[in-house]
């Protein structure tokens, strides 16, 4: 049986607070891509701050302020104001990070009981939602958001003196999160690669490491059909798909050529 779109508020008895109202926020009664990308965006470099007993609720997400900005400001900030009615101010963070936060009860509650995201410490709770792992285009929409945030897709040089050849790399503390994502990917039909456990230099934490687990999607392709099936809205990540199309040119190799033909008609 499909899945209606439409969200169910039987259970939440969370009402607007007064400051909530004055702002105009509401808050979205159906499913859609646009709420998948944003869930997808908090998995990556969002927090939910929810502590009822502490009166303590906010929702925080922040990326890289040397090549994240135009992410912020182009697509989340009109995102929010689409799916909230909310407009709100991005700034630098005294970590280092550029974003954007804001208090409201009824949104992190939204967001929590109803979405189904974590709230606080969200590495030991993450997972894809019921509502979008059942839709395969809010799936992707999901992933989308996610990669935005948290994969990069880089060129390595291999064989030339000039990064050319495109990886796709997600990364995360959860090691049974990416596993979800992998398999998720796999079932849309990418190849992916897994590097699990990985134990990397960290001064942040006391033991001095921390241990991270990585995908990856190799080669020209499967970029292509990554942007084919899922796509990015970052501008630093198309920028970069442009860069790998401008390096190869000029390739002799069939798998290439054919991949930016068809990166030719995704543009067009």
């Amino acid at each position: 049986m499909k899945m209606s779109n439409l969200i169910r508020f039987d259970e939440f008895e969370v009402k607007p607070s007064h400051v909530d109202i004055k702002k105009g926020i509401r808050l979205p009664t159906e499913y859609s891509d646009d709420l998948a990308y944003f869930c997808g965006i908090l998995a990556g470099d969002g927090h939910i701050e929810l502590n009822l007993d502490k009166q303590r609720y906010g929702i925080h997400c922040s990326g890289n302020p040397l090549d994240e900005k135009p992410l912020y400001f182009d697509v989340l900030l009109p995102l929010l104001k689409k799916l909230f009615n909310l407009e709100v101010k991005v700034k630098d963070f005294h970590s280092g990070t550029f974003g954007f936060e804001f208090g409201s009860k009824w949104i992190a509650t939204y967001l929590t009981q109803i979405l189904g995201l974590p709230s606080n410490n969200k590495y030991n709770q993450l997972k894809i939602p019921f509502w979008i792992k059942e839709n395969q285009p809010f799936l992707k929409s999901y992933i989308r958001g996610l990669a935005d945030t948290d994969f990069c897709l880089t060129l390595k040089k291999r064989y030339k003196s000039l990064p050319y050849y495109p990886v796709i790399t997600g990364a995360s503390k959860s090691r049974a999160y990416m596993e979800e994502i992998a398999s998720a990917l796999e079932l849309l039909g990418l190849k992916v690669s897994r590097s699990f456990d990985i134990v990397q230099k960290d001064i942040r934490f006391k033991r001095g490491f921390s241990i991270i687990h990585r995908i990856h999607i190799y080669g020209p392709t499967q970029l292509i059909s990554w942007m084919k099936m899922i796509g990015f809205a970052s501008p630093k990540h198309l920028n970069k798909f442009q860069l790998w199309q401008a390096r190869n040119v000029n390739s002799d190799r069939l798998k290439v050529k054919i991949a930016l033909v068809a990166a030719t008609k995704l543009e067009n």
